[in-house]
């Protein structure tokens, strides 16, 4: 799978986190509103996905995972100071939980439908 392909689904998939956030809270669906919220993540995700080389195995469960560290890990930092909204302690832990599911859980379902070899190659960090 090539990289942009995997950056693009990790990319929609917080953007998805962002939109279901904000349903949730009855905060509306606009779209403007929702890459506002899922802005400091995306911004995570892109410094993440290069320092941790997305570029080498796209498909890989563990750099998924450590991806997902990194940008949610960032994304609230940012969300804290340069975006200037709360970071709550249940935040934290939804954010975590939720997009580390999101960016693993395509990478093991992919793992589950691809040929033995690819899901070989696609396990290594």
């Amino acid at each position: 799978m090539p990289v942009v392909i995997a950056a693009i689904f990790d990319l929609a998939l917080i953007i998805l986190f962002a939109a279901i956030g904000r349903r949730s809270h009855d905060e509306g669906s606009a779209l403007a509103g929702t890459l506002t919220v899922a802005a400091p993540f995306l911004i995570g995700y892109v410094i993440g996905a290069v320092a941790c080389r997305l570029d080498r195995s796209p498909r890989s469960v563990g750099r998924g995972a450590l991806i997902s560290v990194v940008a949610v890990g960032l994304g609230l930092v940012l969300r804290g100071t340069a975006f200037g909204r709360g970071v709550a302690p249940a935040f934290v832990v939804v954010a975590l939980i939720t997009i580390t599911a999101l960016l693993v859980g395509w990478r093991l379902v992919a793992a589950r439908v691809t040929s033995p070899g690819a899901r070989d190659a696609d396990a290594r960090l």
